[in-house]
């Protein structure tokens, strides 16, 4: 079951409103803080379709080519397929790769105290535009996490739902939603206390740490699965290593520059 409204008789996914408000909210986040941070907020908009569309398609393309072999689509139905969203397939690798690669492709030239500036300022929008967005995923059969019996639960409203089949699952979003409350809250109190433009380094870093906690409560098809104790670790948890690594060389890179 995927929430929509009808507009006539047009079908609105729920999600992509959620997600198009996140979006919005993204884009007037980055506007405050390149405001404060004394940098042209236009230089930006412009490049606000390779924020959204390469991640998009990286993910699109990838999903394709891992589970249906589409190398090159050959039909308007191949084609159709790759583009659209349909089952909400997210993957945490493929968009990650998409946002950052966005980042890099967008500071690339740039001085590095405007580098320092941007990546803090994008760091700030993202955290707090998606915190809104987890809480009203909470419910919804795109995104259906482990069951439980502990005091901490959510499920259905409706009967028709596949999560009404687990009767009790962890309320994950509502754990990302914290984890960037959190991210944001050390990353700007770290910056208030030491007045300087290198926190993104700490905040995505933790940031990207935190997820790992989110992977372990999620229901997904786990690849090169490791198992530590009771805890069951696989590609997603080992991204987010590679993921720490680039960020710190990446830090350590702009110093000697």
């Amino acid at each position: 079951m995927y929430p929509y409204l009808l507009i006539w008789s047009i079908k609105v996914y729920m999600t992509w409103i959620w997600i198009t408000l996140s979006v919005i909210a993204f884009i007037l986040l980055v506007y405050k803080y390149s405001k404060k941070y004394w940098l042209n907020f236009w230089r930006f908009f412009n490049w606000v379709p390779v924020f959204l569309l390469l991640p998009y398609i990286i993910w699109a393309y990838t999903y394709s080519l891992i589970n249906f072999w589409i190398i090159i689509p050959t039909t308007l139905q191949q084609l159709l397929f790759i583009i659209s969203p349909y089952g909400y397939q997210f993957n945490f690798i493929w968009l990650s790769i998409g946002f950052f690669l966005a980042i890099f492709l967008f500071v690339r030239k740039l001085p590095v105290i405007d580098i320092y500036k941007w990546i803090d300022v994008f760091f700030y929008s993202l955290s707090l535009s998606l915190v809104p967005l987890g809480f009203f995923l909470l419910l919804w059969d795109n995104f259906i996490w482990k069951s439980t019996d502990s005091f901490l639960w959510v499920s259905a409203f409706m009967e028709d739902s596949d999560l009404f089949k687990y009767t009790k699952v962890y309320p994950v979003w509502i754990f990302l939603s914290l984890i960037w409350i959190a991210a944001f809250i050390s990353t700007f109190f770290a910056h208030y206390v030491i007045s300087n433009y290198w926190l993104w380094f700490f905040g995505f870093g933790m940031l990207i740490f935190l997820y790992n906690f989110v992977f372990l409560f999620q229901q997904y098809n786990r690849y090169m699965v490791l198992w530590i104790w009771d805890l069951t670790f696989d590609v997603k948890n080992y991204w987010t290593l590679i993921l720490i690594w680039v960020i710190t060389y990446y830090y350590y890179y702009l110093k000697k520059r």
